[in-house]
């Protein structure tokens, strides 16, 4: 195994992606972007990813190398390891009561990026190839993420107060365990980039590593990844239901100043959210030299960038402070208990989360019951509340939701609004949105004339990008992310089929859904139905199920 990093190339050097004619540059493969003006790559690339049906990306054909993949999850071989409990041992998530805020933590971690089941499953995405290599089984995790790259990395940055030693930690999926990067008492340095008044026991600060996901989207990764954070923060606030609100995360990071105390490399790897947690125990400190931390794994031999992510990099890293007028809702409310109050539904979400898997095509036509797709729809929207407060309109609600209705029982088949105040569905058009969808979805891993419904995820993405640039922009995708997850979720409660899919043309489902260009923007789209009990299905769970 190599414990040495790959090579990165830059738009400055040749032969920028696999098969590129020598002396390629990256920038010479679509408009150079980091000629734009400074602020502006958010509302670009909000732009490019709208029109990309059309129009296409920077990178027309971008051919995946899978010999050469990264490795599934960021690690750090020559960290120290600690191993975290098991979920199934008493004083976790499963059990009701008081729970210690480092035990919630840790189970918390692995219910959403563990290794949850090892599945296989005959559908329209894996080849018969892969149903018959024991190499290619799929491993099942709470979160849901574009392309299954989960892509988001967890630093534990904790302080005094819980029963680890103070440092700066790493949390790995696939060993439920934290790498030890540094020693040391570090939350009052990561209170200090962020400009709060005082530092806190612990703070999980979360990143997006790029090429986790763009080694397969190239630059259409920028998108994924940040949903990447709505869907884990989601999980996380699903699991703790009427204490989700500890998991209200500060979006407007100081990227450069955390980089530097994480180790990591800015231009590969965006410092996304901030959370902190526990009491309140030391004071904000000025900035220090970054400590010694081992180097992280990379498994890629070749690691490109990509235009978009270096236009993006540079806005968010030239990004300071809460803009004024959000300045009255900063710093982001955070969780001052030592401890979390667990109700009796907990292993019924646990449960949820569990069983939480991509339906991939196994629909099998039946119809809906209605009052089960309300029951979700609500549930869902309650998730939006992961970024109240980060933006102007996220308390009232930043991401709207469109149901196309094709067998729902008491519906008509059409395209229905989701109406927030009345906690119900409005009929808005006729049934030829299903159709559109059908007809200009990129792939052929859904047949939608078997799908029930069809749910579509639609923010002002144009807005915040301008008024709130790199930051804004994630902020609204990390909501969608989040009520993408919710509903994945309360569908496994239910036994609704359920795959999310960014594949779908926005343009032309904004035009079928009589949107327009501006507000809001589809940006991604849920496909529900009946899934196929006889599909061939294998599936061995590594966790209980809410009991030990």
């Amino acid at each position: 195994m190599r414990t040495t990093a790959g090579h990165m190339r830059t738009a400055e050097e040749p032969l920028a992606y696999p098969g590129a004619r020598p002396g390629t540059a990256l920038t010479e493969l679509g408009e150079d972007w980091l000629s734009i003006p400074l602020g502006s790559a958010a509302r670009c690339y909000a732009d490019l990813i709208f029109d990309r049906a059309a129009s296409g990306m920077p990178i027309k054909k971008w051919p995946v190398d899978w010999d050469d993949a990264p490795w599934p999850q960021k690690f750090y071989p020559a960290a120290q390891f600690t191993s975290l409990p098991d979920v199934a041992q008493p004083g976790g998530l499963a059990d009701t009561g008081r729970v210690e805020l480092g035990r919630a933590l840790w189970d918390l971690m692995f219910y959403a990026y563990g290794v949850v089941a090892r599945r296989s499953r005959v559908n329209n995405n894996e080849s018969t190839g892969m149903l018959i290599n024991a190499e290619e089984i799929r491993w099942g995790r709470g979160a849901s993420s574009g392309g299954g790259r989960y892509c988001a990395g967890v630093y534990v940055v904790i302080g005094q107060g819980l029963s680890l030693s103070s440092g700066i930690y790493h949390y790995s999926p696939i060993y439920h365990g934290l790498e030890l990067l540094a020693g040391g008492d570090w939350t009052g340095a990561v209170a200090h980039a962020q400009g709060y008044g005082a530092a806190q026991s612990c703070y999980l600060v979360i990143s997006l590593k790029y090429w986790q996901s763009a080694f397969k989207y190239n630059d259409f990764a920028a998108q994924a990844t940040c949903m990447d954070l709505g869907t884990l923060m989601g999980t996380w606030r699903y699991l703790l239901g009427p204490s989700a609100d500890m998991i209200q995360p500060d979006l407007w990071v100081n990227e450069p100043a955390l980089a530097g105390i994480l180790g990591i490399d800015s231009q590969a790897e965006a410092v996304a959210a901030v959370l902190g947690l526990g009491g309140v125990t030391a004071s904000p400190v000025a900035a220090r030299p970054a400590p010694a931390m081992p180097q992280a794994d990379e498994r890629s031999r070749e690691v490109y960038t990509f235009v978009t992510q270096r236009a993006l990099q540079r806005d968010a890293l030239a990004e300071r402070g809460v803009p004024a007028d959000l300045s009255a809702d900063f710093p982001v409310p955070q969780s001052l208990a030592w401890s979390v109050e667990i109700d009796a539904d907990a292993a019924g979400r646990i449960a949820s989360t569990l069983r939480r898997e991509t339906s991939f095509g196994r629909f099998d036509g039946i119809p809906l019951p209605r009052r089960a797709l309300l029951e979700a729809l609500i549930e869902s929207d309650t998730a939006q509340n992961v970024t109240a407060g980060t933006f102007s309109g996220a308390k009232d609600g930043a991401v709207s939701l469109f149901v196309l209705v094709k067998g729902v029982e008491g519906l008509a088949p059409g395209c229905y609004r989701y109406d927030r105040p009345s906690q119900d569905l409005e009929r808005i058009g006729g049934q030829e949105a299903m159709a559109v969808i059908q007809r200009r979805y990129f792939l052929n891993n859904y047949d939608l004339g078997r799908a029930a419904a069809a749910v579509i995820f639609a923010g002002d993405v144009v807005a915040v990008a301008e008024r709130y640039g790199v930051r804004g922009y994630r902020a609204l995708n990390t909501a969608v992310g989040a009520v993408c997850q919710h509903l994945h979720l309360e569908c496994a409660r239910r036994g609704i089929g359920a795959g999310a899919a960014l594949g779908v043309d926005a343009a032309a489902a904004a035009d079928a859904l009589k949107l327009g260009r501006k507000r809001p923007r589809p940006l991604l789209t849920m496909f529900l139905g009946h899934d196929r009990p006889n599909s061939g299905a294998l599936d061995v769970p590594l966790a209980p199920e809410g009991s030990r």
